[in-house]
This record gives C-alpha cells, sequence and structure tokens, in this order.
C-alpha cells in the first residue's frame, strides 16, 4: 500500500479514500483490532514556468501543491492481551436453571 501512496499515478489523493483502502486490508487480513494504522499527510510543493521558454529575470513561475500520505502502523497490545484472555474459553449453553453458573461450570470441567 505504501508504494501506491508513493507513486506518481497514485489514485489515493483523498485521506478518507486511503482510510478506507487501509480499513479494506485490515479486514481482508482479518487484523482489524490488532493493528492500529496511522495516516499522516505530507504536502509537497513543485514550481513549474508560467510559459515555455528559456526563463529569464521576468519569468513566472506557478506553484503547486501535491499531497501524499504516509502509513504508520503499530501493534495494539492492550487488544492483543484482550483477545488472549478469551482464548479457549466457548460459550456453555444448557437449559438446566435449577443448578447455579459455579456449580454448573465446576460439573463440567469434572467431567472431562
Amino acid at each position: 500500500m505504501q508504494a501506491k501512496l508513493t507513486s506518481t499515478r497514485t489514485r489515493y489523493r483523498d485521506q478518507a479514500k486511503v482510510a478506507q483502502a487501509v480499513d479494506s486490508i485490515l479486514r481482508d487480513g482479518d487484523v482489524e483490532g490488532w493493528l492500529v494504522v496511522e495516516i499522516k499527510p505530507r504536502t509537497t510543493e513543485t514550481f513549474r514556468q508560467d510559459r515555455r521558454g528559456r526563463p529569464g529575470p521576468e519569468t513566472r513561475y506557478v506553484r503547486s501543491e501535491a499531497t501524499r500520505f504516509d502509513l504508520t502502523w503499530r501493534i495494539d497490545h492492550d487488544h492483543l492481551v484482550q483477545e488472549a484472555r478469551c482464548d479457549g474459553i466457548f460459550p456453555l449453553v444448557t437449559n438446566e436453571t435449577s443448578v447455579s453458573a459455579v456449580d454448573l461450570l465446576l460439573a463440567t470441567s469434572s467431567s472431562r
């Protein structure tokens, strides 16, 4: 994605479009909550002559700005710890209402 953003022929000139593409990549990779991606705009100025020809003392220059985007990412360790805490936990569904939840969990763990 970074190579596409730095290209001179990039289609990603709007920050909302870049954010949408990043979200799509994270969703496709199934890492939506684990990575935090920051999109930083960077503006560069270029100058060119107003008209063709050899530059002289009265040559006018036209300034144009181009906005590009840089991506930085980091792992969200808090979310990763929360996900690791839920690993191996599966919901228990029962129609038994006369037994307390603690007794039910003890009964299922001792039956293994």
